[in-house]
């Protein structure tokens, strides 16, 4: 099954740490899907990671106290946990970071 993620609501603004789980894996070559995730569905994924501004992209091992899968983050959330934080670190091509120690234009 492919990654998926629930919609963005829509006070929410687009932005990295919404944009990157969904753009990072396109890039890979890994299909990802915005949908309603039920919590039983998490109790039976092969994988689970969450993201977010401060959190970056992290693995999930464990929900209500039962085992993801063998209880270690996956391929996929391993893989995007790195280029996430690679982009966020020095992104030029998707534009996620701003330099403030620069003046804007």
């Amino acid at each position: 099954m492919a990654p998926s993620s629930p919609p963005t609501c829509p006070a929410t603004s687009s932005t990295a740490s919404t944009d990157a789980p969904s753009t990072l894996a396109a890039e890979d070559g890994i299909p990802f899907v915005e949908r309603t995730v039920d919590l039983t569905e998490l109790y039976i994924a092969d994988e689970v990671f969450v993201s977010g501004t401060s959190a970056g992209a992290a693995p999930v091992t464990e929900v209500d106290g039962r085992l993801i899968a063998d209880g270690r983050p996956g391929p996929i959330s391993q893989a995007l946990r790195k280029r996430h934080a690679a982009a966020l670190r020095t992104d030029e091509l998707h534009g996620w970071v701003t330099n403030l120690a620069e003046p804007s234009v």
